[in-house]
């Protein structure tokens, strides 16, 4: 049943139920709250996934966009964060992920005087599967996305505009059934990759070469 997360994110189909901690709530249901386009028009999120041939890669690439966008959802949404927003994580990442993750943006209690804003296009590079674990990997171009003061949403404000970040998941039962879950996460900018002139680097490097007028 890992291709239910697959069919929540399009919509095209049931998926397992699982409900939220103090919800009632299918699964699917929970997840068609997580707005995979971002919050136009400040911070619109703009993806590019291929057609992987495995279900297990479809699934793990699924997940990691959608815990992609949940972030996206938490770090731009309103302050203090909604805890049913803050609920969402634990449907997408292992219990210590999602309560690492959680208490980070729960603890946030002002907005930021110089606001980000800017589009994000986002590509899935690959989706690895080796048994009960996979990685994901999304090339991010941020070049637009950036603080106002610097002109975000404007113009390139950075040298680095390509953001490689590399997801951890694994395949955990839950509710009877089998889902990949987020375990960690960690992004890298230019030199920051640990093979920045090989592998992945270079093509998103050259991907991220986005236009406004591209949103």
């Amino acid at each position: 049943m890992l291709g239910a997360v697959t069919l929540a994110c399009t919509g095209s189909g049931p998926a397992p139920q699982r409900t939220a901690p103090g919800e009632t709530d299918s699964y699917e249901e929970e997840l068609a709250r997580i707005p995979l386009e971002g919050i136009p028009p400040d911070w619109p999120l703009h993806w590019e996934v291929p057609e992987f041939p495995e279900p297990d890669q479809v699934a793990a690439a699924g997940v990691a966009r959608l815990f992609e966008a949940l972030e996206h959802m938490l770090i731009f949404g309103p302050v203090p964060r909604e805890p049913e927003d803050l609920d969402l994580l634990l449907l997408l990442a292992t219990d210590d992920y999602a309560e690492q993750v959680r208490g980070y943006h729960a603890n946030v209690r002002g907005t930021n005087p110089d606001p980000w804003i800017g589009p994000r296009w986002i590509r899935v590079m690959e989706a690895r599967v080796n048994g009960d674990a996979a990685t994901v990997l999304l090339c991010a171009d941020e070049g637009f996305h950036g603080p106002v003061s610097r002109g975000g949403g404007s113009e390139v404000w950075r040298d680095h505009r390509a953001v490689l970040t590399e997801y951890d998941l694994v395949r955990r039962t839950v509710d009877d059934d089998q889902r990949w879950l987020v375990d960690h996460t960690a992004s890298y900018a230019g030199d920051d990759y640990r093979d920045p002139e090989v592998g992945y680097q270079p093509e998103c490097d050259e991907w991220a070469t986005h236009k406004l007028g591209d949103a």
